[in-house]
């Protein structure tokens, strides 16, 4: 199912996608993004680095339905979304008091 929301995401719950913006080239890019998880069925991860795994399985897929939508899907795009979960997670992984980065021990907790 597919509702328009004032944040594009995948809701496995739900099963439904839901999208802000399916007029501009970005909107339609982040909906072909979001069906990408749905249709691979994203449910939830345990580590924040299956995140990263999560997330380039549904650009990839977004990347193979593209052509079907006279659409084109860029690397730099691509690399631009994910370099901001890989910076998500880097300041996640920071020690607060001195700053070193930790391994992610729950999926909740570094240290």
């Amino acid at each position: 199912m597919f509702q328009s929301a004032s944040v594009s995401r995948w809701s496995p719950r739900d099963q439904t996608v839901y999208y802000h913006d399916s007029r501009s080239l970005p909107g339609k890019l982040n909906l072909l993004h979001e069906l990408g998880h749905a249709i691979r069925q994203h449910q939830h991860y345990d580590q924040d680095i299956e995140l990263l795994r999560l997330e380039r399985e549904a650009w990839q897929t977004a990347r193979e339905l593209a052509p079907a939508y006279q659409l084109a899907i860029d690397d730099n795009l691509v690399e631009s979304h994910i370099d901001s979960y890989r910076e998500w997670i880097h300041a996640r992984s920071r020690c607060p008091s001195c700053g070193q980065a930790g391994m992610q021990r729950t999926d909740l907790t570094y240290t």
